[in-house]
């Protein structure tokens, strides 16, 4: 209520109205940063407020665009688990941040971000000896080339093979 200088009292009005003391947290829990993913990934997470969560964004292109995560947000919760499933082959290759929007159920909203490996391309190789066409009279065969991989190379595997069906098979050793 408000009173003026006379003393005189106006009406009394009551409001109620909620108080968020912290923006919601949010993370991501899986794919750990250690572990380099490719093709179809779900991405899982937790996102924590006292009033409750009531949804999730997440953006794989660096904010320019949110889609909604899929979770178990309630009001009676405190702690909502989420995903998000994306195909990483519209991403180039290499380390990508994922921003994280979470709201609570007072649309108090937290931003928060994490780190994803991609690696969706092949090695590259190129093999520049034997030329083709090449033939050889002796039992040693010189190979020159290389192979390169954006993130790194494991292993390196090669065969040969006799063009000729007629001929006893080259062996491994």
């Amino acid at each position: 209520y408000a009173e003026d200088i006379n003393g005189v009292k106006g009406p009394e009005f009551v409001r109620n109205f909620r108080v968020s003391l912290e923006e919601p947290k949010g993370a991501v829990v899986t794919p750990p940063i250690s572990e380099t993913v490719k093709g179809f990934v779900k991405l899982t997470g937790n996102a924590t407020d006292k009033n409750g969560i009531s949804k999730v964004f997440i953006s794989v292109d660096n904010g320019n665009s949110y889609n909604e995560a899929i979770g178990n947000f309630s009001h009676e919760e405190t702690v909502s688990n989420w995903s998000y499933e994306f195909d990483t082959r519209v991403l180039q290759g290499g380390t990508h941040v994922v921003f994280l929007r979470v709201w609570d159920e007072y649309q108090v909203q937290g931003l928060y971000s994490s780190l994803i490996n991609i690696d969706n391309t092949a090695p590259d190789i190129n093999l520049e000896l034997p030329l083709d066409d090449s033939y050889f009279t002796t039992g040693t065969v010189f190979l020159s080339g290389q192979t390169t991989d954006n993130i790194g190379l494991e292993k390196l595997y090669l065969q040969i093979r006799n063009m000729d069906q007629s001929q006893p098979e080259i062996p491994s050793d």
